[in-house]
């Protein structure tokens, strides 16, 4: 082992490290690609799926994602913190590892699922979704080991990879998708087929690109170590799950695979704008981890602040547009039959302000050495979210569904400054107060002005700019965590 050590490091090293803006803008422009392209998938299915087969297409999705996430250990995210960390030097040692012990993971799971799939029905009242059972093996392994080489990359900073997997995978999968479904009418089979394939070449792709020579190899002590500090860290995924996905599921189970549909629906945009802002956690994680291991507090306070205050604007301002024009957008993507939605797509787009930032926090305490008190916001969040879901949906069906995901996370976003605080990491709370307040103030201003013309509301858009830019909330060294610096000279 002790011979790869020189041409590992001297691989990772060939290019000039990116700068934060050129990171978060090079994997930002994969993972538009991969948006844009399920945006195109789901315009197309809408269309030639009704409400209850697209709902149980939507299902498939989130029990493989939940399977993805059961076998992870913890490791997608501890995987990441030791190849980015300087104290770990055998960079093939952990990556094979890890990767031995996901393909076990993926085969075990995968007989388990075969041999129990009537248990299926518990998320589908309409048991359709059984049917379906014998391709969540192929989506679990080939969706497990994507990410995981993603991970991978991520921790070695080999961001332009990150960013080409996804657009192969975006565009194969919409490619495969429109033709499956325009030419040869295969329904769910085909949008089936086009998730599996894709995921596959893209993670094919990252493992033939990671620059790291691929052994079997199985380091016991090293895994045990990454366990131990990757146990929390899977808790508190699993709880971010539930907590974001658990409304899927009691969905199907409490009042069927179409108003799964209709919620997708809502959610869509609002999940894709994550999506998008994972960009930014996949630089900004390892920045944090980096700076913090090297004792550089003062930095690592800085981009915790100017990441909250910068995010939480673009969020906020991302939610008014939404909510201008929601109806719009809705029927033109999505067709009419789903434009009662557009209410419950603009609190989403509200609630996930405030996702974020909680999202950006969490990961700062887990940069910071502090995974547990990660996983005590996720815990509450995660009862609270449950317990909303089961009380709201019976009575108001997918909008309740909404109400208890803005609910929890405005809740948690406190929950996490605490904790923060508690964790002597400084925080200033003073822009991301007044934006949300200026956020719902503005807000309330479409609610009254609903049925007037389009100027007012691009006026309220502009009050919203503007107030903020006056109280301070937004600066220049804000703007330089997503704007090239030559730009702001």
């Amino acid at each position: 082992m002790r011979n790869q050590k020189p041409n590992i490091k001297q691989s990772l090293r060939q290019h000039k490290p990116l700068s934060f803006v050129e990171s978060v803008l090079s994997v930002g422009g994969g993972t538009i690609v991969t948006i844009f392209s399920i945006f195109l998938e789901m315009m197309i299915a809408v269309r030639y799926l009704d409400e209850k087969n697209y709902g149980i297409y939507v299902l498939l999705i989130a029990v493989t994602n939940f399977f993805v996430m059961f076998i992870d250990f913890g490791y997608k995210t501890s995987v990441t913190q030791y190849l980015a960390s300087s104290q770990y030097q055998n960079k093939a040692e952990i990556v094979n590892t890890i990767l031995a012990v996901r393909i076990f993971s993926i085969l075990f799971l995968s007989v388990i699922i075969l041999l129990a799939r009537n248990a299926l029905a518990w998320v589908d009242s309409s048991m359709l979704i059984i049917q379906y059972a014998v391709y969540i093996p192929f989506m679990l392994a080939f969706t497990s080991l994507d990410e995981l080489m993603m991970s991978m990359l991520q921790g070695i900073e080999k961001f332009d990879q990150i960013a080409i997997a996804s657009i192969i995978r975006g565009f194969l999968r919409l490619a495969l998708s429109l033709v499956l479904l325009t030419v040869f009418h295969l329904g769910i089979a085909g949008l089936i087929y086009s998730f599996i394939i894709s995921f596959l070449i893209s993670a094919a792709y990252q493992y033939l690109v990671l620059p790291i020579k691929k052994t079997l190899v199985v380091n016991k002590k090293l895994l045990w170590g990454m366990a131990k500090f990757g146990f929390p860290l899977h808790l508190s995924r699993f709880l971010y799950f539930v907590s974001g996905r658990v409304n899927i599921f009691l969905l199907g189970t409490l009042a069927g695979p179409a108003s799964v549909a209709y919620f997708s629906v809502a959610e869509r945009i609002p999940i894709a704008l994550q999506r998008l802002s994972e960009s930014f956690i996949k630089v900004f994680f390892p920045r944090m981890t980096n700076l913090i291991s090297e004792n550089n507090h003062q930095k690592a306070h800085s981009l915790l602040n100017h990441s909250l205050a910068i995010s939480s604007f673009l969020m906020a301002l991302a939610a008014l547009i939404a909510i201008a024009f929601s109806k719009f957008i809705i029927v033109v993507l999505f067709t009419e039959k789903y434009s009662e939605t557009h209410i419950a797509f603009s609190l989403m787009m509200i609630a996930l302000q405030m996702q974020f930032l909680v999202q950006i926090m969490g990961y700062t305490l887990t940069s910071a050495g502090f995974p547990k008190r990660s996983l005590i916001e996720n815990t509450i969040r995660t009862i609270l979210t449950v317990g909303l879901n089961i009380i709201f949906i019976p009575k108001w069906g997918y909008l309740g569904a909404v109400y208890a995901t803005l609910a929890a996370n405005y809740i948690a976003y406190p929950i996490s400054i605490f904790l923060l605080k508690w964790s002597r990491i400084s925080v200033n709370n003073r822009d991301v107060l007044i934006q949300t307040i200026v956020l719902v103030f503005c807000a309330a201003l479409f609610l009254v002005t609903e049925s007037l013309n389009i100027f007012l509301s691009i006026g309220i858009i502009v009050l919203f700019i503007v107030i903020n830019f006056l109280l301070s909330t937004v600066s220049i060294q804000h703007l330089k965590l997503i704007v090239p610096e030559k730009y702001l000279k």
